[in-house]
């Protein structure tokens, strides 16, 4: 029997243990492939992982893709980062217009300005206690 000629059929029949190894090899593969897959799936790339372990695509292959996705993301976000800025700077556009000046800064003291607010809360005290509201 050439081995080139053999069918599945027969060589089960001829050398079952070979077999066995055979297929044992082959899911041990795939585990190793799955398990190498899900470890290196980066955060937002599951749907690319799962069409990995679907399709069968290598290890190699799937690192590539999830690269060229990345890349594809991060441009995305770039884009959508120069909107927003854009957008935030035709927003503000009309602040340009705003004529600035220099605070004021009457050079009041601390105490001072302490004695001014206390006349002041005196006398809206004052007003309410003669308007008959009743506050004191």
């Amino acid at each position: 029997m050439e081995i080139k000629d053999c069918t599945r059929e027969q060589l089960l029949a001829e050398n079952p243990a070979l077999v066995d190894e055979i297929v044992n090899q082959a899911v041990t593969a795939e585990r190793e492939r799955v398990a190498q897959i899900e470890s290196l799936t980066l955060p937002g790339f599951e749907a690319e992982a799962e069409e990995a372990r679907k399709s069968g695509a290598s290890v190699t292959d799937f690192i590539r893709t999830m690269t060229a996705k990345a890349d594809e993301k991060k441009a995305a976000a770039k884009a959508a980062g120069a909107a927003f800025i854009a957008a935030r700077q035709e927003e503000t556009k009309p602040a340009e217009d705003v004529a600035a000046g220099a605070a004021e800064d009457d050079d009041k003291t601390e105490e001072e300005e302490i004695k001014n607010a206390a006349k002041e809360i005196a006398g809206y005290a004052a007003e309410m206690s003669g308007s008959g509201i009743g506050m004191f």
